[in-house]
């Protein structure tokens, strides 16, 4: 009696399918992100104004961003006198307008780096401006890359052209060109910030 061996089918791999599931989990994990995102820029926001609120109801001047030295001679004034009792406002106020103005791509770097050392000294407020800054250019880079990839690449289109070019030159030295255009900004941090994403800078 003969018996005929039982032919098993060989498992074959479909990349199709492997690439719908690759994308599928990255799709997840970006959706995930951008709600996360948009969750913490929410609570910033409430942060913010709750603080703003409360400081400017214990201020004797009206609360604005320094836009001159004139400007930031009053609000240091004003805010050494609030300072000992409201610290934690001022803290949380300055902090969040921070990270928003970084991530938003708003001017005036400049004074709140001098507020920070002025309200806060050296020893607090240069690694708390060095931290907030990196928090808000962290937030534009995914703010670029999730919401703002195809406006901001219509928009500069000529200038991310360049900086992409550039960064081809220096891919051996990337992380201390990217450091030394930080420093020395003859290219605008904000445009650092948008421009990154597209053009491959992790």
């Amino acid at each position: 009696m003969s018996t005929t061996p039982i032919k098993r089918k060989r498992a074959t791999h479909n990349p199709t399918a492997s690439s719908h599931v690759h994308k599928d989990r990255y799709t997840i994990v970006q959706t995930g992100l951008t709600v996360g995102m948009i969750f913490v820029l929410a609570t910033l926001i409430v942060v913010f104004y709750i603080s703003f609120r409360d400081v400017q109801s214990k201020s004797t001047i009206q609360l604005k961003l320094p836009r001159s030295v004139a400007d930031l001679k009053v609000i240091n004034k004003e805010f050494n006198q609030l300072g000992t009792d409201h610290f934690y406002s001022l803290f949380s106020l300055f902090s969040s307008l921070y990270i928003l103005k970084q991530t938003f791509c708003v001017p005036g770097s400049l004074w709140l780096n001098l507020w920070a050392g002025n309200s806060f000294g050296l020893m607090l407020g240069f690694p708390l401006v060095c931290f907030l800054t990196t928090v808000g250019a962290s937030g534009c880079y995914w703010m670029s890359n999730v919401l703002l990839k195809r406006i901001v690449a219509k928009l500069f289109e000529k200038r991310i052209e360049d900086f992409s070019v550039k960064l081809q030159r220096h891919s051996d030295d990337l992380f201390w060109y990217l450091t030394f255009l930080r420093i020395v900004p003859f290219t605008p941090n904000w445009l650092l910030n948008l421009a990154s994403p597209i053009v491959g800078v992790p």
